[in-house]
């Protein structure tokens, strides 16, 4: 989480993947996140873009995937975002889909003036 002298303009305080936990060619994933800004700045954010490692690029039906969202992060406020993908774990068993999560291991976030952070997924609890 943010300190006082942490340089990020905002951080991620929550984070879900919610999918089939069986072998499917069209698994949908569902992803939620919370974006926290706790500084007296609001922000303008423009896009939200998934990052994958790359056995889970591989089972995607689109390899590029970035959800344009165009709101506003106001100070000392929180927002929601919620974005789904498909891929295809068709050839792996229960536990080879386990093993896979979670699927998206880092968010990039497009803010303000095209400026860009990249938060981590694996330090949220769950």
């Amino acid at each position: 989480m943010s300190q006082e002298n942490d340089q990020r303009p905002f951080y991620m305080s929550g984070y879900g993947e919610v999918s089939p936990q069986f072998p499917n060619m069209n698994a949908p994933v569902e992803f939620n996140l919370t974006l926290t800004n706790s500084s007296n700045h609001s922000y303008k954010i423009k896009a939200i873009e998934p990052i994958f490692s790359k056995e889970v690029k591989a089972l995607l039906h689109d390899k590029s995937i970035m959800f344009l969202e165009q709101k506003r992060l106001n100070k000392n406020s929180e927002l929601d975002f919620v974005g789904q993908f498909q891929m295809d774990t068709s050839d792996y068993s229960e536990k080879g889909i386990e093993k896979l999560r979670p699927f998206i291991s880092n968010v990039r976030i497009i803010y303000d003036n095209d400026k860009e952070i990249i938060l981590n997924t694996l330090n949220i609890s769950r």
